[in-house]
């Protein structure tokens, strides 16, 4: 793997473009989850549990053995990003 100092102009140029890009996708994101539960809750939405899913009504998430990034629920199976 390459060190940073090891890196040309042009390829820490590139990482800094990336590293922009996925700050604002991350602001972005955060901005729809935002919406999702202020949406949730305005229509009386909002379990007493915690991390249920925002694209579905999963009560809580249930890790995955294989998969530990998606919900183990038949009923669900989304992502640990769109669980509260």
């Amino acid at each position: 793997m390459a060190k940073q100092a090891d890196l040309t102009g042009d390829q820490r140029e590139a990482f800094q473009k990336n590293e922009a890009d996925f700050a604002e996708l991350d602001k972005q994101l955060q901005k729809v989850r935002d919406g999702a539960r202020s949406r949730l809750r305005e229509v009386g939405y909002e379990p007493d549990e915690s991390q249920w899913c925002l694209r579905c009504a999963c009560p809580n998430f249930e890790r995955d053995h294989y998969h530990p990034r998606k919900c183990a629920r038949k009923s669900c199976q989304h992502l640990d990003t769109v669980h509260f």
